[in-house]
């Protein structure tokens, strides 16, 4: 079935869709529509199926609700109560609703992460610039923290840092962007072959 399963975390739910030919996309036409309104109109067929996937995951989590994107594009509910943050990469959707903001992202493991590192990794990052699994952890984990505010003025490598705890080994992360500031805690989760990064214990500083 191309809906996979929806997964409880102890700050929301994460769901998982995997496209496929026999996906109801007459259906996905008609329901959360102010996702992606447009979507019809995009010239890769490959984004529509990426956009309309995600409206039959949503249906599956949330049908009560409703998927609107601010002018950056990062989606939200119209209430204020929950958050969500949504994720693809090649067939797999993922979304994650929480009760506080979030950010989620999904990463197939062999990509060559390395050639980009430059724009991403600082030296304050727990990766290092030799270690591809770092790398795609990091990568993944910046670009989760990124979705919390989704705006194009948080940089990556200047005010996005993730680093290690030593008392707990887990990860942290932290914005250091004026107007932006806040820590949390990087999560993630191995499925299939992609790497999957969520965050959580969202602190505004």
């Amino acid at each position: 079935m191309p809906f996979i399963k929806t997964e409880k975390i102890k700050s929301g739910l994460i769901g998982f869709w995997e496209i496929a030919e026999n996906d109801d996309f007459n259906l996905a036409n008609s329901i959360f529509k102010s996702y992606h309104p447009n979507c019809l109109n995009y010239k890769s067929e490959y984004r529509k199926k990426q956009i309309l996937a995600t409206r039959l995951l949503a249906n599956q989590m949330c049908p009560e609700e409703n998927i609107f994107q601010d002018s950056f594009g990062k989606p939200h509910f119209k209430s204020k109560e929950k958050y969500l943050s949504i994720s693809n990469d090649q067939d797999i959707v993922v979304l994650y609703i929480s009760n506080q903001p979030c950010g989620i992202d999904i990463q197939t493991l062999n990509k060559k992460i390395s050639v980009i590192s430059h724009k991403f990794l600082n030296r304050n990052d727990f990766a290092k610039n030799h270690n591809e699994n770092e790398l795609i952890h990091l990568w993944c984990a910046k670009e989760a923290m990124y979705k919390i505010y989704g705006t194009p003025k948080i940089l990556f490598k200047k005010h996005l840092t993730v680093f290690k705890i030593k008392e707990d080994s887990k990860l942290r992360g932290a914005s250091s962007k004026p107007n932006f500031l806040f820590n949390c805690i990087i999560n993630n989760m191995k499925f299939k072959n992609y790497y999957l990064v969520y965050t959580s214990d969202f602190k505004e500083l």
